[in-house]
């Protein structure tokens, strides 16, 4: 079958081209003790904690109120927050790692940083380089960091994600909280000049969302983080006057280590229930990977990650209505903010998918960007075996029938745009075509294939240099 003049797909193909997996998420954050041992492989939450641990307790603090009757016997306890209930963990690597595996997300891999500071998170981002299977890339933790701090561990993970050349960032945008929120203008103003030392080319490989999300909590609550910041008894006299005093000796303590008090085992029960009762709020990347692997193994990666369910406890902490979908979207400077959107009656929903370089043509939508870094993957990957191969014609043609094997799959699964094969690509590799005498010469064979993403014959160019060290090379031993 002809696909364009001169290219001719092979009715036997020696081999084939093996299709890696799409979404493997990086995640880096703080995990105190374990930064020297490297990244770590977890297939599910519970290896996650069986592996890394379980998070460091979140300290909160509670009043408590005791309703006493004449003789000092407890009638009634309350207990309720001192200030804020709590938010933002300080600690958000582990909840987002539950959020990715309880939205959809399958392997990925932890990278442990000795602390949440800009230089500590910068310092994991790089320990990603060799983690090759890697597709996608989180730093949840870096939100908590002042805007300076935060922009350095962004410009640091575009870089990387830049360089590796198959992988996407998915940014969190810091101030799309409530303590942090004054209005989506501001908030976007706000991040889209934090990005400010990332370049143009850069800012392809990455993709942001919000705003943070409440959720319910993934992990037992400890009874010895809750401490008494404020304590005081109401006793009700015969005749119903009440009489308010501070009591001293319960402020202070931890509520685990209330025992043998008037109503401790009341006390303990209404704060176990109060902190379990409490959602906190995630900064949506953890979420976002979950969602992308579950696209990715329902749909393909070619599809839209849109329109998709959260899981059921989440809820954005932020309203986003549909007129603030423009400041959103950002179509003049293209560095677009994917809303979390919770629509009557159909949920909360993963609503947009654009990248940050909206102005540049081949990079605008997620998925058109995922599939191209994708195919150059599988391309790169499946070629290796001929660099023991001679850089001739007749490896050309072997490399052109597997190539065009694998893309013409892909186009009957629908990953490809185009009524025919010879709309939704082309191979080419060749003395003439894409190499001249220079590169067989030096031992590189360069295959180049186009590959229509969004529009039939409209391609995106994937090209791949395999350099050759020829059948008379030293072979590696097994």
């Amino acid at each position: 079958m002809a696909l364009t003049p001169g290219v001719h797909v092979e009715e036997k193909v020696a081999g084939q081209l093996a299709r890696l997996p799409t979404a493997v998420t990086a995640f880096v954050g703080p995990v105190p003790g374990l930064a020297e041992k490297g990244p770590i492989r977890v297939i599910s939450y519970p290896d996650f904690l069986d592996k890394v641990g379980a998070p460091p307790p979140e300290p909160m603090a509670v009043r408590v109120t005791r309703r006493l009757d004449a003789q000092g016997r407890v009638l009634a306890v309350a207990v309720d927050w001192h200030g804020p209930a709590p938010q933002v963990p300080a600690v958000v690597l582990h909840p987002a790692v539950a959020a990715h595996f309880d939205n959809g997300g399958g392997a990925a891999w932890i990278v442990p940083t000795t602390g949440g500071s800009a230089e500590e998170l910068v310092a994991g981002v790089q320990a990603t380089v060799g983690l090759n299977d890697v597709t996608l890339l989180a730093v949840p933790d870096a939100v908590h960091l002042a805007v300076p701090g935060w922009s350095r561990v962004m410009a640091a993970a575009f870089a990387s994600c830049a360089a590796n050349g198959r992988r996407m960032l998915i940014l969190d945008v810091p101030s799309a909280r409530q303590e942090l929120f004054v209005s989506w203008a501001e908030t976007c103003t706000g991040f889209r000049a934090s990005l400010s030392g990332v370049t143009a080319a850069e800012l392809r490989y990455g993709a942001a969302y919000a705003p943070f999300l409440q959720m319910g909590r993934a992990h037992e609550v400890d009874l010895s983080a809750i401490r008494v910041a404020e304590a005081r008894d109401e006793t009700v006299a015969a005749d119903g006057t009440v009489t308010v005093r501070e009591t001293h000796g319960l402020v202070g303590r931890a509520v685990s280590a209330i025992a043998g008090d008037p109503g401790a085992l009341s006390i303990r029960s209404a704060a176990l229930e109060l902190a379990r009762s409490a959602r906190v709020v995630l900064p949506p990347s953890g979420v976002v990977s979950g969602l992308l692997g579950q696209n990715d193994r329902e749909q393909g990666v070619w599809k839209a990650p849109v329109n998709r369910a959260l899981a059921e406890n989440a809820q954005p902490a932020l309203p986003v209505r549909a007129a603030d979908e423009d400041l959103l979207r950002d179509p003049v400077g293209g560095m677009a903010i994917n809303p979390l959107r919770s629509l009557p009656g159909r949920g909360v929903r993963k609503w947009g998918a654009r990248t940050l370089a909206g102005q540049d043509p081949t990079a605008t939508y997620i998925p058109q960007l995922r599939l191209v870094m994708w195919v150059k993957a599988c391309l790169s990957q499946g070629l290796e075996p001929f660099v023991f191969e001679p850089n001739t014609p007749v490896t050309w043609t072997r490399v052109r029938g597997m190539v065009q094997d694998f893309l013409l799959g892909l186009w009957r699964e629908g990953a490809l745009q185009g009524t025919t094969p010879e709309q939704a690509f082309f191979v080419a590799v060749g003395l003439g075509r894409t190499m001249t005498e220079a590169d067989i010469e030096e031992g590189r064979m360069v295959v180049e294939a186009g590959i229509a993403t969004l529009r039939p014959a409209e391609l995106s160019l994937v090209r791949v240099v395999v350099t050759m060290v020829g059948p008379d090379a030293p072979q590696p031993t097994r």
